[in-house]
C-alpha cells in the first residue's frame, strides 16, 4: 500500500510494504482547525477506513486506479494525535498510523 499525505504545509511520500507501518515513517502537520487531506494508493476496489481523534471518516472503497481521498478538519486543540489508516481486500488487510501534529 502506498498513502500520500498531503496538508497546506508540506508532502510526504511514504511506500509502506509492511502490514504494519509505524508512526516515526510519516508525519502530517496542520494549524487547529485545518484541512487535512490523506490520499491513499492501493489496490483497486480495497475498503479503506480512517480514524483520528475528532474525526471518523466513512469508510470508502478504492477506485479502479486504487485510488481513494479523505479530508478533515483538524482538531482545535494543539497536541499530536495518531491518524490510523486500513485497507482491506478479501483476506488481505493493512494498517498504517500516522502522527498528526497540530500546532
Amino acid at each position: 500500500f502506498f498513502f500520500k499525505q498531503k496538508t497546506a504545509y508540506e508532502i510526504v511520500d511514504c511506500d509502506w510494504s509492511s502490514d504494519v507501518c509505524s508512526s516515526d515513517l510519516a508525519s502530517l502537520n496542520a494549524a487547529p482547525g485545518a484541512r487535512v487531506s490523506l490520499d491513499i494508493e492501493t489496490l483497486a476496489g480495497a475498503r479503506c477506513t480512517v480514524k483520528t481523534r475528532g474525526a471518523q471518516l466513512q469508510p470508502a472503497r478504492a477506485d479502479a486506479f486504487g485510488a481513494v481521498s479523505f479530508h478533515w478538519r483538524a482538531v482545535e486543540t494543539r497536541g499530536i494525535y495518531t491518524v490510523y489508516a486500513r485497507c482491506a481486500l478479501g483476506n488481505e488487510s493493512h494498517t498504517s498510523t500516522i502522527t498528526l501534529r497540530v500546532r
